[in-house]
């Protein structure tokens, strides 16, 4: 765990960051997938496709969901959504 060079970090307490949790549970799914299908290349794809960029996402140390830990200490960090401002009254009326 921890930051392990060229810009990766592992939060000790990765459960705490939803995000994280989120994409580790679609990655675990993308993978029960791979393993269930047919097709002989389905592991393969998996790494290429799903674990190697969303390994990417997850551990980059400055724009990841952890970019605020440390290898010894967590931080938490406020959702996006948490940050964001409502839009005006009937910024969306006549999209549907």
């Amino acid at each position: 765990s921890g930051t392990a060079g060229r810009g990766r970090v592992l939060c000790p307490q990765w459960w705490r960051h939803d995000e994280v949790v989120a994409r580790l549970t679609e990655l675990w799914t993308a993978w029960e997938g791979a393993k269930a299908s047919s097709e002989p290349n389905a592991g393969s794809a998996w790494w290429l496709h799903d674990a190697d960029p969303m390994l990417r996402v997850i551990l980059d140390a400055e724009h990841g969901p952890m970019y605020l830990c440390t290898r010894d200490s967590h931080v938490d960090t406020k959702p996006l959504r948490a940050t964001l401002v409502a839009p005006p009254p009937g910024w969306f009326d006549g999209l549907d």
